[in-house]
């Protein structure tokens, strides 16, 4: 008897930061993961763990590489914190770069459909942008499909 063995597909990937959002003279800039080839691809927007004021777009590197190494799209976002602006200030940050994502998804490689939330504490991309969810872990993701 023989045992077959799938080998995982891995793809080359680029990385840039991409300006998403400006308040006055601060940028917002979401670091995109972007996997090479033809997509669309899954993707995915994160938005940072770290108490709403620490940790950055920069924060889950290896994260995000694992995920573009698999073929999904890896957007990590920086967004104005509870140390700099009060709520609600990070939440309109993050529904505007889900929304910026969608209407960038043909340049992302990516394409936005509308999914319903999950229980696991993602959101998937609705017709109406949400944000993070409200379960709050050490990440919150929103995913494009």
């Amino acid at each position: 008897m023989t045992t077959a063995v799938l080998e995982p597909r891995t793809h080359p990937f680029d990385i840039e930061d991409i300006e998403y959002l400006r308040h006055g003279d601060k940028p917002l800039l979401a670091r995109v993961f972007r996997p090479r080839g033809q997509g669309p691809f899954p993707a995915l927007v994160e938005c940072h763990g770290g108490a709403w004021c620490l940790s950055d777009r920069t924060t889950e590197r290896l994260r995000h590489e694992a995920m573009a190494k698999n073929g999904i799209v890896s957007i990590a976002l920086d967004f104005r914190s509870g140390n700099e602006d009060p709520y609600p200030s990070s939440v309109q940050d993050i529904n505007y770069a889900v929304r910026w994502a969608k209407l960038n998804a043909r340049a992302l490689k990516t394409r936005a459909l509308s999914t319903p939330s999950d229980t696991q504490g993602t959101r998937r991309i609705s017709p109406r942008p949400a944000t993070c969810s409200s379960a709050w872990s050490s990440s919150s993701i929103a995913t494009l499909r």
